[in-house]
C-alpha cells in the first residue's frame, strides 16, 4: 500500500552501502560548520545539530550511477549532511522532539529547498537522518545539484520515541512544516534570500504527505518559502475508498497492522475493535521502532482476514462507517484544488499503491479546476515508479524558478 515495494525502498540505493565508507571527515567550509549553524536564532525550536559527514561531487555522481538512476541527472557539487533535532507537536498537542536530515550543497548559488517526504519505514534506525540509504540517495540527486535538502523523519522515527502517527495527515504535516520553518532560517542565513524557492517531493507514504503539505501551505503559508512545484510519486491519497481496499486485495498485512496501530492511539480506540484477539498484544511489539519491514512481514499472517476482524474487513470493502473507516476518510489528501503545479506520478504495475489512487486524485483535482498533471511513469512496480520518475523531476525543478 504505502511503502517501497514489499522489499524496502532503501534497496533503491543499495549500492550506496559500498560507498558509505568513503564519507570524508575533511574540514567543512567555514560557512557550513556546525557551530556556525548553531549560531542561527531558531527561537529555541532546534535542540541539536549533528554533523554526519560530507560527500564530494564525484561520490554523489558515482552513487547515483551505481543506483542505476536512469536517464541524465545533473551532479554539479558535493554536499554536507547534518541531523537536526527539533520541536513539534503531536496529535494531542503535546510538545515532542523529532528529527530530520539536512543536506547543504557545497555551492555559493543554492537554487532553493527541496523537501523530500520518504516512504514507509518501521525502524527508527532506518529513518533518513541515520542517514539512511534513501536519505543519502535523494541528497545526492538534489543537494548534489545545488539545492538545500530537507528530509523529515516523521513522528516516531529517527530520535522520536513516540508511537508513529503513520498516515495521520495533520500531525505528520505539522512535523514537516516545522522542519520547513527551520530550513527557511538556515537558508536565509546562508543566502540572505527573503523568500527562497521551495520544491516538494514525496514517494508512497510521502506522496500523500506531500499533497497534504501543499494543501496546508496554500491555505496558510507561515514558512517564508515560495512554493514553486510539487511532485508526488505512488501516493495513497484516498485511504477509505481505494488504498485500504487495495492493501486487502494484495494481502499487504504489514501496512494494515501499521495503520491500525497508529490510528488506535490517535483516535483513542482499542485494537481489538479491528485486530483479531490473537494479534492484539503482538502488534505493539512489532511496531515499537526496532523491527524491520521484512521482519514484520514474516511474523504477521499472510491473509488480511486473519489479522483484521471479519466485520472490519467487510466494513472496509463495503464502505460502511465505523470509527476506523471514518478516520480513513478524514485523512484523505485528494479533495482539494492545487494552485501551484502538482504532478502525480504512478507506475502501472504497482502492487503496493493502486494506480487508481493517482488517477482518481487527478480527476477530482482537475474537475475542481486544480493546477495538476497526471504522469504515467511506465510499466513499473512501486519502487520502479520512484527511480524512473526522479530524473524528470530533477529537470522539472531545475526549469521551474
Amino acid at each position: 500500500m504505502i511503502s517501497g515495494s514489499k522489499t524496502s525502498v532503501a534497496q533503491l540505493f543499495l549500492s550506496v552501502v559500498f560507498l558509505c565508507s568513503l564519507v570524508s571527515s575533511c574540514k567543512v567550509a567555514e560557512s557550513y560548520k556546525q557551530e556556525n549553524l548553531s549560531k542561527i536564532d531558531f527561537n529555541q525550536e532546534v535542540v541539536k545539530i549533528e554533523t554526519l559527514g560530507n560527500y564530494s561531487r564525484m561520490k554523489a555522481h558515482l552513487i547515483l550511477k551505481l543506483a542505476k538512476v536512469p536517464g541524465r541527472v545533473e551532479t554539479t557539487c558535493g554536499f554536507y549532511l547534518y541531523r537536526i533535532s527539533y520541536k513539534t507537536r503531536n496529535f494531542n498537542n503535546n510538545e515532542i522532539l523529532v528529527s530530520g536530515l539536512l543536506a547543504i550543497p557545497q555551492s555559493k548559488n543554492i537554487k532553493g529547498i527541496v523537501s523530500y517526504q520518504h516512504g514507509t519505514t518501521t525502524e527508527r534506525g532506518e529513518a533518513p537522518s541515520k542517514p539512511s540509504i534513501e536519505g543519502i540517495g535523494i541528497s545526492c540527486l538534489f543537494a548534489g545539484n545545488e539545492y538545500m535538502v530537507l528530509i523529515p523523519d516523521y513522528i516516531g522515527l529517527g530520535i522520536s520515541q513516540e508511537i508513529p502517527t503513520y498516515m495521520h495527515t495533520k500531525s505528520t504535516a505539522k512535523a514537516v512544516i516545522d522542519f520547513l520553518n527551520t530550513g527557511y532560517k538556515i537558508m536565509n542565513s546562508l543566502t540572505k534570500e527573503k523568500n527562497p524557492n521551495l520544491y516538494l517531493l514525496g514517494f508512497s507514504q510521502g506522496g500523500s504527505v506531500t499533497a497534504s503539505i501543499q494543501r496546508e501551505l496554500e491555505i496558510n503559508n507561515t514558512t517564508g518559502l515560495t512554493l514553486r512545484a510539487s511532485a508526488c510519486i505512488a501516493g495513497a491519497y484516498n485511504l477509505k475508498d481505494i488504498s485500504l481496499k487495495y492493501a486487502i486485495a494484495n494481502k499487504s498485512t504489514m501496512y494494515l497492522g501499521y495503520i491500525a496501530y497508529s490510528y488506535m492511539q490517535v483516535y483513542n480506540q482499542d485494537l481489538n475493535t479491528l485486530i483479531k484477539t490473537k494479534y492484539v498484544n503482538l502488534i505493539p511489539t512489532l511496531y515499537d521502532g526496532s523491527k524491520s519491514v521484512d521482519f514484520i512481514e514474516k511474523v504477521l499472517p499472510k491473509e488480511p482476514d486473519s489479522l483484521y476482524t471479519q466485520k472490519m474487513i467487510a466494513d472496509i470493502k463495503e464502505g460502511t462507517n465505523n470509527w476506523f473507516t471514518i478516520a480513513l476518510g478524514q485523512n484523505e489528501t485528494y479533495s482539494w484544488k492545487p494552485i501551484t503545479k502538482l504532478r502525480l506520478f504512478y507506475g502501472t504495475k504497482d502492487l503496493d499503491v493502486s494506480p487508481e489512487d493517482a488517477i482518481s486524485a487527478f480527476t477530482y483535482m482537475k474537475i475542481s479546476g486544480g493546477n495538476v498533471e497526471l504522469i504515467n511513469s511506465g510499466d513499473y512496480d512501486h519502487t520502479g515508479s520512484l527511480i524512473h520518475s526522479l530524473p524528470g523531476i530533477q529537470k522539472w525543478f531545475n526549469d521551474t524558478k
